[in-house]
């Protein structure tokens, strides 16, 4: 019985140890999705740090950051974005929001309020509306059309 327990115990060892990593590293970055309101939205948990530490957002669009702390750490009460002069309390075993328009393209740090937890807001350039395709014409509204003998066909 014991031989058998040595095994298994390594086994689940090993799956925990990949799960953590995959957690990790799953926490280390994330992009910014576009909600119902326009807006780009993340959650970011405040845990033993900022999770994730990297936000990616696009430029010209409403960023809403919810920052759900769920510890009562004293390091972790505020988040500062420094270079965006902002700033909130983050009240224990709650969510904040954080809204605001992202600036130029480049990265911004943020930091709990003694600079024990970090992360970085990186701003992307806005791309420029979708690329048209040779055979797309603009009077069609996404419907292609031919010219056959002089007159319009919708395919």
């Amino acid at each position: 019985m014991e031989q058998l327990f040595i095994p298994i115990a390594l086994v689940g060892v090993a799956v925990g140890i990949a799960v953590g990593f995959a957690v990790a590293v799953r926490g280390a970055r994330g992009r910014a999705s576009v909600g119902a309101r326009g807006a780009q939205e993340m959650e970011i948990v405040v845990l033993d740090g900022f999770k994730p530490s990297t936000v990616i957002v696009r430029e010209g669009i409403p960023v809403r950051l919810k920052f759900s702390r769920l510890d009562n750490a004293q390091y972790s009460g505020r988040v500062v974005f420094s270079g965006l002069r902002l700033e909130r309390r983050l009240p224990p075993f709650r969510s904040t929001l954080v809204e605001f328009l992202p600036p130029q393209p480049g990265e911004y740090l943020f930091t709990s309020d003694m600079g024990m937890y970090r992360g970085k807001l990186i701003v992307e350039k806005a791309s420029r509306g979708r690329i048209k395709l040779p055979w797309q014409s603009g009077d069609s509204e996404g419907v292609a059309s031919k010219t056959r003998g002089g007159e319009k066909t919708q395919c």
